[in-house]
């Protein structure tokens, strides 16, 4: 047993082994026992520091007295730094995966792109870019580092144009999403630096009168009927679906279209109507 003054009152407090916290029987006032008066009363019961201060942390305050602070306090204490931890390196983690698809793996695509591209020929099937999955395109034609893609597989349905007013390629909406939301979503920065805007001509039908709209300037586009039959074989042409060119339908409100067997439809669909769409691009291959 040990004791100490009461800071208050001065009256003698007794301290036994297990009281952390005691009251003065004289003024009543509950105190923490010092550090010193709780070591001394160890002594006689064979208890070592660790055994009293398991549980306790003293801390002294600016009257050089001890505050007494549990572990627990602690612990919610360590709690908040692992937190911390845990948010700061899910943060850098993150940080990783955008940089990784954003930045690293569209480079290293578009290296191995180029690679093949450099010594594609026409009639060679070319990955490029990713739209829900890989891209594959034919080449349809190359003039000297420039090469003329179409994609080999339709990857969607869309209409020509979706409000029915419009039914040139200059108007339509298909233009509007092939050059906006597909060649952003398609392309890393690179593939797109390496597309080249191409002067796309305004083509009627041959057998219908038509407004054909103006001539555009594109980044991505559809083919007329015209540069089908200057480039397209018989077997590239055919289609498991019927698919969108850009010439006007024979009526209004009707754009042309390829048919299954590869045979140009003059008369076309509405062109309100969700079919195939094969996109082309004109790619540089100049190395940097």
């Amino acid at each position: 047993m040990s004791s100490f003054k009461c800071k208050k009152c001065g009256a003698e407090i007794e301290v036994y082994s297990d009281a952390m916290v005691c009251t003065c029987d004289s003024c009543g006032e509950e105190q923490i026992v010092p550090k010193s008066a709780l070591s001394s009363a160890t002594e006689g019961f064979g208890l070592s520091k660790s055994d009293i201060y398991a549980d306790i942390n003293y801390a002294r305050n600016d009257d050089g007295d001890f505050n007494f602070v549990t572990m627990e306090a602690k612990k919610k204490v360590n709690l908040k730094f692992v937190f911390a931890i845990l948010i700061l390196f899910a943060a850098i983690i993150g940080g990783a995966v955008v940089a990784l698809n954003k930045y690293i793996l569209p480079n290293s695509r578009y290296n191995g792109e180029m690679a093949v591209l450099e010594s594609a020929g026409k009639g060679d099937v070319v990955s490029y870019g990713n739209y829900k999955g890989e891209l594959e395109w034919v080449v349809l034609d190359r003039t000297g580092d420039k090469l003329l893609l179409m994609l080999q597989t339709p990857i969607v349905n869309k209409p020509f144009h979706k409000y029915n007013d419009e039914d040139n390629w200059e108007k339509s909406t298909l233009r509007t999403w092939l050059n906006d939301k597909f060649y952003n979503r398609a392309f890393g920065k690179k593939e797109r630096a390496s597309i080249l805007s191409t002067e796309v001509k305004a083509e009627t039908n041959p057998k219908g009168k038509m407004n054909a709209g103006a001539d555009t300037e594109d980044k991505v586009f559809i083919l007329s009927k015209s540069e089908i039959d200057k480039l397209l074989s018989l077997q590239l042409r055919k289609c498991e679906e019927e698919w969108w060119l850009r010439n006007p339908g024979k009526y209004d409100g009707y754009t042309s279209t390829m048919n299954e067997d590869g045979e140009f439809d003059e008369n076309g669909s509405e062109s309100t109507d969700s079919l195939a769409v094969r996109p082309a691009i004109w790619v540089s291959v100049t190395s940097e």
